[in-house]
This record gives structure tokens, sequence and C-alpha cells, in this order.
């Protein structure tokens, strides 16, 4: 279907030009976010979910990144054991403890925190199909709970 429209030439004669009459653009049908979890998939201890793709928000077209380390894994650990959420520092601002942490563990003395932090760590992908879901909170979980930073297998199994 085209729709025509007059367009002013650079003579400035009014001269007819289809144009398409629908654009048709990806736009998401659903609300998707993201959790994680520092202490093995423990049930009570999920972050707050951090949407990544909003509801009618354009579809990017490549997939989203969450970078990660062992040593930022780490000190969320080293909050939480502390008695302070690590979720705190990012409501008050102040990201730079957390990235001092993470700077302190790493190198050789902080191998052994890295790496229980790394086997630990969970994520999950969540979503909202209505946006009546909003107010209650719900959010479904899609597929499982994942570790990005463990291998499942090694090149030797193959």
């Amino acid at each position: 279907v085209k729709l025509v429209v007059s367009v002013k030439g650079t003579d400035g004669k009014h001269r007819p030009k289809p144009k398409p009459a629908v654009d048709v653009k990806s736009v998401a049908a659903c609300q998707v976010a993201v959790s994680f979890n520092y202490f093995g998939g423990e049930e009570g201890k999920w972050t707050e979910p951090k949407t990544v793709f909003d509801f009618d928000r354009r579809v990017p077209a490549g997939p989203y990144r969450v970078e990660f380390s062992a040593a930022e894994c780490a000190a969320h650990v080293k909050c939480a054991r502390s008695g302070k959420a690590s979720n705190d520092f990012r409501e008050i601002g102040d990201e730079t403890v957390l990235m001092d942490m993470a700077k302190s563990l790493e190198g050789a003395r902080g191998i052994p925190e890295r790496e229980e932090a790394a086997l630990r760590l969970r994520f999950r992908v969540l979503q909202r199909t209505t946006r009546d879901d909003e107010e209650n909170g719900r959010w479904i979980r899609i597929g499982d709970d994942m570790s990005p930073l463990t291998m499942e297998h090694s090149q030797k199994d193959e």
C-alpha cells in the first residue's frame, strides 16, 4: 500500500511522490529483565530484576551484553557477608566502594575468593507479558538458571 504525497522539488514545483502508508517496526511485546545470585542459587538471595528491554521499545538487532569479573562477584559476596547489601551502594550512587573492593581482591591473594564467587554466580532471565503485572511485581522465569563464569566441559571430553 502506497500513500502519495506532494513534495516540493528544487525548482519550486510540487510533484507527487509515493511513500509507504504503513511503517512497521519491531517492538518488544513484553518486558525482559535479568536477576543475579552470588550465593549458588539460594532462593532468598536474588537481586531485584533489572529491566533490559521495556514494553513498546524497539528491539535491538544484537544481543544484550552483560560483563562480570570474578573479582566483582567476590566483592558482592564480601558486602553481603559484612551485613551490607551490595544493592545499597548502588542506591546511594556509590559504586566506587564495590569497585575498590573488587580491585583489592585482584592478584594472587584473592584467587580463592574469586574462584568461589565465580562458581557460585547464577544468572536468570525474567519477563512480564502484561502491564498489569507491574503493580504486582509478577515476573515469569524464562529457561533455567545459568552459571556464566563456569565451564561445563573441557576440550578433553570431546
